[in-house]
């Protein structure tokens, strides 16, 4: 039946699409996942398929909205019980299953048990490392078809079914290009021991360079927060380093187009790396450790450089201004689009409904 709707409605499908409701779609501020999110559904429905999103009630979307709550979690506080909440979403996509060719589930690992006995065909977007810890639990799913973010992320997951790599995209009229930057670098992201954050300091201070940082605190992560105020906060003093908040939008643009560059000196194997693609829009190259997908983003001494040590990074700063910041651009609008993003995902839908494309 469902294959029929695909042809006969000239193969425009029902898709239900499942978002994390910690943050709304689009995401205020940080919120790397929910952005994507975003960008993917609205693509979909400028392509004619019907769209029904599962997100926090505060979401803006041109699809269809079915929430479990009013504000996202982390607006809600202890409002409501928060794994509750999760659960609860994932409920109401089962419930509403029939009404669509595919569900392609972008809310994590919990959907999975569900997803194994649906009538209706799934996908499975991961936007984490599989952490081996939780490899086992994955293992119980090979059935289960996974888009994937990288080829490294693939690499960690070989028993999981691929139904492709689909890279993230931006849409890069929204990054304004900039060929003359301000003698700054920037550091844009988490407070997390694993983006790095610390090492970026670090780097600032041996090189005695001016970092100015854009960044979440996670009050929630005790051990992010413990990081934050321990590891972080007393740096912070520093004459060359610059604490600029939680930025939205405009206020990352304003950070990553006016910098020389980004210091990305990650700490593990990130799938993807949401920022790297923005700095690059913006004109900016990237000064990044040789981990997870950086390789396949960035193209060392073209759009930045790539590196094994943090000593690397420091002397790739030296170097920085040989770097094109034209091919910067260049790369992003040939490679990392939301409407390059948002046809591989579509091909990804036909491919798993048989349908032709």
């Amino acid at each position: 039946m469902r294959k029929n709707i695909g042809v006969k409605s000239k193969r425009k499908l029902k898709i239900g699409i499942i978002a994390p409701i910690e943050e709304s779609i689009p995401p205020e501020r940080y919120g790397g996942t929910e952005l994507i999110v975003y960008h993917l559904v609205e693509g979909l429905i400028k392509k004619g398929h019907q769209v029904t999103l599962f997100a926090s009630g505060d979401s803006k979307t041109s699809a269809r909205l079915i929430s479990p709550f009013p504000k996202c979690l982390r607006k809600a506080g202890e409002e409501i019980n928060h794994e509750v909440a999760r659960l609860f979403s994932l409920f109401q996509a089962i419930q509403h299953q029939e009404e669509f060719d595919i569900i392609h589930n972008h809310a994590g690992w919990r959907f999975l048990p569900f997803a194994h006995s649906l009538k209706t065909k799934t996908v499975h977007t991961y936007h984490t490392y599989f952490f081996e810890r939780t490899r086992f639990f994955f293992k119980q799913f090979k059935d289960q078809p996974f888009t994937f973010l990288s080829k490294n992320q693939r690499s960690f997951v070989p028993f999981l079914k691929n139904a492709g790599i689909v890279y993230n995209g931006i849409d890069v009229k929204q990054f304004e290009f900039n060929a003359n930057p301000q003698n700054y670098f920037a550091f844009l992201g988490r407070f997390s021991p694993l983006k790095g954050a610390l090492e970026a300091i670090q780097i600032a201070l041996k090189a005695k360079i001016k970092l100015l940082i854009g960044a979440k605190i996670e009050t929630e992560n005790k051990k992010e927060f413990y990081y934050f105020n321990n590891k972080i906060k007393p740096l912070l003093k520093h004459p060359k380093i610059k604490y600029l908040g939680e930025l939205n939008h405009k206020e990352k643009v304003e950070l990553l187009k006016n910098a020389r560059a980004l210091l990305f000196p990650i700490q593990w194997e990130e799938p993807f790396g949401l920022v790297l693609i923005e700095a690059m829009a913006c004109g900016t190259p990237v000064i990044a450790l040789n981990r997870g997908a950086v390789p396949e983003i960035v193209i060392n001494k073209k759009t930045g450089f790539v590196v094994k040590t943090l000593k690397g990074m420091i002397g790739a700063l030296k170097k920085i201004d040989k770097i094109n910041r034209f091919d910067c651009r260049k790369l992003v609008e040939q490679k990392f689009t939301v409407e390059r993003m948002v046809n591989n995902y579509e091909k990804v839908y036909f491919r798993l409904l048989n349908l032709p494309h």
